[in-house]
């Protein structure tokens, strides 16, 4: 419990942190355009509910990675992947409005707008490609470091039990 506690800790701080810097650029694109705009509009849009609800979606996409892991062997896969990720554009960006259209309110910014939703998903769709494929990415290369670990695990204690044979002969064969 404490392990899966610590772990999504560490999931939602560092999607907090990819919001942070979202939120950052944004902002100081406003700044740099000489517009003025509240903090809290970036900072919903990038933080609260971009990378938020990607923390929120991370999950099903860690589960869905396991079980379908990408590689040059699995090619195979890779319709499952495109699937994977149009479900995950999809509700990401389904999940934007409806956050947006909650917390707009909420922080006095007033109605929010999303524009014309039919054109919303394909131009989310670009951003979301590059998150899906981090997220699988990461996934991947976290569990093939976690299974290079334990394989030289068990090779140094295969290696510690060959030196003890070596050195106790006897004691082995008597058991």
């Amino acid at each position: 419990m404490r392990r899966r506690l610590r772990s999504g800790l560490t999931i939602f701080g560092f999607f907090t942190a990819a919001g942070l810097l979202m939120f950052g650029y944004r902002y100081l694109e406003y700044v740099a355009n000489r517009e003025t705009v509240s903090a809290w509009d970036p900072f919903i849009n990038e933080v609260f509910t971009g990378a938020w609800t990607a923390a929120a979606l991370f999950p099903l996409v860690l589960r869905f990675a396991r079980r379908y892991p990408p590689g040059r062997a699995n090619l195979e896969r890779v319709p499952l992947h495109i699937a994977a990720l149009l479900t995950y554009s999809a509700a990401h960006t389904t999940l934007l409005w409806f956050f947006r259209r909650l917390l707009y309110p909420l922080f006095g910014l007033g109605h929010y707008d999303y524009g014309i939703m039919i054109a919303r998903y394909p131009m989310e769709f670009s951003h979301d490609v590059v998150v899906y494929c981090v997220m699988v990415s990461i996934i991947y290369l976290f569990d093939r470091q976690v299974r290079a670990a334990q394989l030289e695990a068990k090779l140094a204690s295969a290696r510690l039990e060959n030196l003890r044979l070596q050195l106790q002969p006897t004691s082995c064969s008597m058991r």
